[in-house]
C-alpha cells in the first residue's frame, strides 16, 4: 500500500538544510538586530533591578529608572560587534 510518504524520494525525509550565504545587507541588518537584543536585555536587567530596589519598603533612597537605549548607542555596539566578527 503506497502512501504519500512512500512515493517521495527518500532525500525529503531527511533533516537537511540547506545553507546560503547572507547577503552584506542581510549581514548587517542581523547585527544591528544583535546589538538590539543585547540592548534591550542590559536596560531590562537595570530596569528589573531599580524596580526590586524601589519596591523595597525598607529603601530610604530612591533609585533612577535607566533610559532606554538610544539607536546611537545600538548603533555603537553593533559597530564593536562587526569589528569583533571581521578581526576574528
Amino acid at each position: 500500500m503506497d502512501t504519500e510518504f512512500d512515493s517521495q524520494p527518500e532525500e525529503t525525509h531527511k533533516h537537511t538544510q540547506r545553507i546560503r550565504q547572507m547577503t552584506p545587507y542581510e549581514l548587517r541588518f542581523s547585527i544591528l538586530q544583535q546589538a538590539h537584543t543585547l540592548a534591550n536585555d542590559e536596560y531590562q536587567a537595570a530596569y528589573a533591578t531599580v524596580a526590586m530596589w524601589n519596591d523595597n519598603p525598607k529603601t530610604t533612597v530612591m533609585m533612577e529608572y535607566p533610559e532606554f537605549p538610544s539607536y546611537e548607542y545600538i548603533e555603537s555596539l553593533a559597530d564593536k560587534i562587526n569589528n569583533f566578527v571581521s578581526s576574528k
